[in-house]
């Protein structure tokens, strides 16, 4: 059976290093898949360079294995589009209908067999951006037994 365990972790501070635990539950069997993002909370400003989107650096490993199996940078996730992105068109019953354009996400495809219920991890900040307060959010695709 699979399952989709989110963790969250609030960064408050500029260029803040964090290290965490995820506990797993203990019908694991094995992780499928790995999605890591931000999301920025209401009321805080973007990064001072808009073409900076990468927020931070993650790593995940397992400790009995003691061996890193995803590490990549963070990005923002959006999921409001520009304004270019949303048409109107005219449907077939001359009513009007909306199309919208995006980019799906997808989980990066990992297979960790899991004998222990924990997974390690360390993020480090590496954001422009004026005022740090964002929440990192972790996707792990899960099988069960």
């Amino acid at each position: 059976m699979h399952k989709i365990l989110i963790h969250t972790e609030e960064i408050t501070a500029n260029g803040s290093k964090l290290q965490l635990q995820i506990k797993l539950p203990e019908t694991i069997e094995k992780v499928t898949g790995v999605f890591a993002g931000i999301t920025r909370l209401p009321g805080v400003a973007g990064p001072a360079d808009p073409a900076d989107i990468n927020a931070g650096s993650l790593w995940l490993r397992i400790p009995e294995l003691r061996d890193v199996f995803y590490a990549d940078r963070v990005q923002e996730l959006n999921h409001l589009l520009p304004e270019e992105a949303i048409q109107e068109l005219m449907g077939q019953a001359m009513q009007p209908e909306w199309w919208f354009s995006g980019t799906r996400y997808t989980f990066f495809d990992v297979t960790v067999p899991v004998e222990d219920t924990l997974i390690e991890g360390f993020y480090e900040d590496e954001s422009s951006f004026a005022t740090v307060h964002y929440r990192l959010n972790i996707y792990l695709n899960l099988y069960l037994k």
